[in-house]
């Protein structure tokens, strides 16, 4: 993930967070490369995040920053039921 980051430099990265290790792998390279994260998010505009805190009780607003960990209940699926390949 590292080189990746390295060699194509996104302005933002979206992982899930949660038991799935996006929200693992999103830590350890927000601690690596020194980014700002925001985990737990609910809410993306095109200029910040929302993200839940103080136990889910209250929203914080935060500018954009480079990683986000978007909260398992954040996304409805799209498609309900199981589908073939």
């Amino acid at each position: 993930m590292l080189a990746i980051v390295a060699t194509h430099a996104p302005r933002h990265i979206i992982l899930p967070d949660g038991g799935g290790g996006g929200g693992h792998l999103g830590r350890m390279l927000a601690t690596r490369t020194r980014a700002e994260i925001a985990t737990d998010v609910v809410r993306l505009s095109a200029t910040e995040a929302i993200r839940r805190c103080d136990g889910g009780r209250r929203e914080e607003t935060l500018s954009l920053p480079q990683i986000m960990l978007l909260a398992p209940d954040a996304v409805t699926p799209r498609f309900a039921g199981r589908r073939e390949a």
